[in-house]
């Protein structure tokens, strides 16, 4: 594994409390925490597409269950999954810290594609370390708060 620069028992903790769910995978976790690239050649962007995805379908099946018309997911998925969502969350649970990226990145704001492309790589971690059990990242995505379905 890549030398990653911050504690990883203490990004473990962080990920587990901010999701409910324990990565097991150290190398998975890692590979959701960085966004230098030098990890990866495409850092976290693989995770966060497939975190992305799954989100998606987290929020899809919720949508489908109260029989709300088309519109009503569409306007759930601009809501709730978007970048300008997932930066302000990354921002008010304190995400950044525990963000491995570049040495001349350090000291500078994380932009809003970096804290939503690692909000979704959290979630694509937890997917993959899981086993791709619907049940148990369906539960980390609520304990995200990133399920805002209106009753």
């Amino acid at each position: 594994m890549a030398q990653y620069h911050r504690d990883l028992a203490a990004a473990r903790a962080f990920v587990t409390q901010l999701t409910g769910y324990l990565i097991q995978d150290d190398e998975l976790l890692f590979a959701a925490l960085d966004t230098s690239g030098n990890y990866a050649a495409q850092s976290n962007r693989r995770l966060a597409l497939y975190g992305d995805r799954i989100l998606s379908s987290v929020l899809a099946d919720a949508w489908y269950l109260t029989n709300q018309p088309v519109g009503a997911f569409a306007r759930l998925e601009l809501s709730v999954a978007t970048n300008e969502h997932h930066l302000a969350f990354g921002e008010r649970v304190g995400l950044g810290p525990h963000i491995n990226r570049n040495n001349g990145e350090q000291g500078q704001p994380i932009t809003k594609n970096t804290m939503a492309a690692t909000v979704e790589a959290i979630i694509g971690a937890v997917w993959i370390d899981c086993g791709k059990d619907f049940d148990i990242v369906r539960a980390a995505i609520k304990c995200m708060d990133l399920d805002n379905y209106p009753s």
